[in-house]
């Protein structure tokens, strides 16, 4: 067995003396001194930690402490990076990617509570007649209604597309600056 080979066997929890491997291992340390006071130190650990309480008791607080310097560092990095504290819902809030779907959801709750019979109709007038309008290709002229509504629910997908485009190109362009040799 080698050193490299009884270190291994160190990590791996010292099989038994009687295992081919712990065999092996004891005939090193007899003949290695540095293996020698390997093993010996790794028993004296094993030894104290299944022996007995420890003899330093750690202060009832000491979580809670952690913790709190934890919370006061991260919030300090957060200040230094210019993150945001704000709280989530804010931060939702102002995102234009949600927002723009946020209002057009809340737009249409409010014309639906405004006046539900009427976009309830209106709703089932447009599912009844898709089909034919989407089998018939543009074929024929468009109802100022069809047109809105359609106009209304392809604006916040163009700009929810837009501006993610943006942003990965913002991204790419960003590491092609910071890293200009990958």
């Amino acid at each position: 067995m080698t050193c490299h080979e009884f270190d291994r066997w160190l990590e791996e929890g010292m099989s038994d003396a009687a295992s081919r491997s712990g065999a092996s291992a004891l005939a090193h340390v007899r003949a290695c001194a540095r293996c020698a006071a390997e093993l010996e130190a790794a028993r004296a650990v094993e030894h104290a930690l299944t022996v007995g309480e420890p003899t330093v008791r750690a202060p009832g607080r000491l979580a809670l402490d952690v913790m709190s310097r934890v919370r006061t560092i991260e919030a300090a990095n957060a200040r230094e990076s210019g993150a945001s504290t704000a709280p989530r819902w804010w931060t939702l809030l102002l995102d234009p990617v949600a927002i723009v779907p946020l209002t057009v959801a809340l737009l249409g709750l409010a014309i639906l509570i405004w006046n539900p019979a009427g976009t309830l109709r209106i709703g089932g007038w447009l599912g009844t007649h898709w089909f034919t309008f989407v089998t018939s290709a543009g074929g024929a002229s468009l109802d100022t209604r069809i047109g809105a509504a359609l106009l209304a629910t392809a604006c916040p997908f163009v700009i929810w597309g837009l501006w993610t485009i943006g942003r990965s190109l913002e991204r790419t362009l960003v590491l092609h600056v910071v890293r200009p040799e990958r």
